[in-house]
Order: C-alpha cells, then structure tokens, then sequence
C-alpha cells in the first residue's frame, strides 16, 4: 500500500481576509518614526517700559538717585523663544549693580529685577 500525506488544507478567508492584511499594512506603514528635530534657544531682553528716546538696543534707565545707598530697581524681561529651557551665566558690570539670576530659564518670559545701589565714596574710602 502506497501512502500518500493527507492533503494540504487550504481556507479561503475571502474580503475578510483582504481587509485584515490591508488593514495590517496601513498600520505598519503608520508606524514610521518621524525624524527628530533639534532643539532651538533663542535669548532677548525686553523692556518693560519704552526708553524716553529711541536707542538700536534695549537700555535699562533708572531714575535720579543719591550716593547715600539708597537703592533704584529696574525690571526687564528675559525671553527665551526657544522649545527647550537653557542653562545661562551672566556678565555684568558688577557693582553698583546687583541682581539675582536664574542660572536655568525655561521657555517663554522671565521677569530680572536689577538694583542699583551707588555706595557712598565718602564711607568706601574712596576720594574724589
């Protein structure tokens, strides 16, 4: 007796099984990975109020004050345009200037507060 394997079963799925693969290809098609895009930091100081005159860049004005160390503040905002915080370091003129500064700003608006606060060149021991 010659023994032949059973025959292959075979099923038909039809439309069905169409809609399934085609279903399974545009799923596999939309999980392509998007390509990533770098981070932006941009960094500018803004004003709070308008200069009295017309100037090419940003000048903090404090109003009239004494060398008896008595204290003027000023207020600009530090915008970071960018998707991402940033880490900064300041540079300053130093004193009579004094501030205290993020070391880290975040996107969007951060308000500075400077003060300024002429000492007293008859106490410092300077003479003039």
């Amino acid at each position: 007796m010659s023994r032949h394997p059973p025959p292959a079963r075979t099923t038909s799925q039809g439309p069905r099984g169409a809609a399934c693969l085609l279903a399974a290809l545009v799923a596999l098609g939309g999980c392509r990975s998007e390509p990533l895009a770098p981070s932006t930091t941009s960094l500018r100081f803004e004003l709070l109020e308008a200069s009295p005159q017309p100037l090419p860049s940003p000048i903090l004005v404090f109003p009239g004050t004494w060398t008896d160390g008595s204290a003027r503040t000023g207020q600009v905002k530090l915008v970071n345009i960018g998707n991402r915080s940033v880490e900064v370091t300041y540079q300053g003129p130093g004193a009579p200037f004094f501030g205290s500064f993020p070391t880290r700003v975040p996107p969007g608006e951060t308000l500075l507060t400077v003060q300024f606060q002429p000492a007293d060149a008859r106490s410092s021991g300077s003479g003039i």
